[in-house]
């Protein structure tokens, strides 16, 4: 969520994209507004008081642990996907 809607790089790229189909004059106003809430949640959950740096280390643990934790499996459930597969590849994708 960090990277998508607050990383200045990242932002750049997604906002034209998501936005894309509101009008042209309310496009920023719009963007800008969603762009608030979403800080404001991770403010609230507690991600959003961290730096940037703190973000994406926690981010590259939990990957490390998600890593370790499927192994050599094909899927979470083993050899045929189940729901934690959906969850998992819904967050990453």
């Amino acid at each position: 969520v960090y990277s998508r809607w607050i990383d200045p790089e990242d932002w750049a790229v997604i906002k034209p994209f998501i936005f894309k189909k509101a009008p042209g004059l309310l496009r920023n106003l719009i963007a800008n507004r969603f762009q608030h809430k979403v800080k404001k949640y991770l403010y609230i959950q507690g991600l959003g008081r961290r730096t940037p740096a703190e973000i994406y280390h926690i981010s590259k643990q939990d990957l490390a642990s998600l890593s370790i934790l499927l192994a050599n499996k094909p899927f979470w459930g083993g050899d045929r996907p189940c729901s934690l597969d959906a969850s998992v590849y819904g967050l990453l994708g």
